[in-house]
């Protein structure tokens, strides 16, 4: 989820409730720009991204999950928004 705070800020919260991510890389971007990058090594995190504007991104996600293997996705979003995704085989 990427959800925008009072003072303008972006907090960005990825949650694996089965606990079986080793890795996550997260890049948003504009068709310019990169605004974010980060790559996480939990199943769960929460980071701040400051001076982000309201407007559209991509989010692109890669996970490396200890029972699917890497999964990558990129989806268009805006800030304010959550997206939910289920492993299955």
């Amino acid at each position: 989820s990427m959800i925008q705070q009072s003072n303008g800020d972006v907090l960005l919260e990825y949650v694996d409730a089965t606990g079986n991510t080793q890795s996550a890389s997260v890049i948003i971007r504009t068709d310019d720009k990169t605004i974010f990058s980060g790559t996480f090594f939990t199943s769960n995190f929460k980071t701040m991204i400051n001076d982000i504007s309201k407007t559209s991104y991509y989010v692109d996600i890669t996970v490396d999950h200890k029972e699917y293997g890497i999964v990558s996705s990129t989806f268009n979003s805006s800030i304010d928004s959550k997206v939910d995704g289920v492993f299955q085989s």
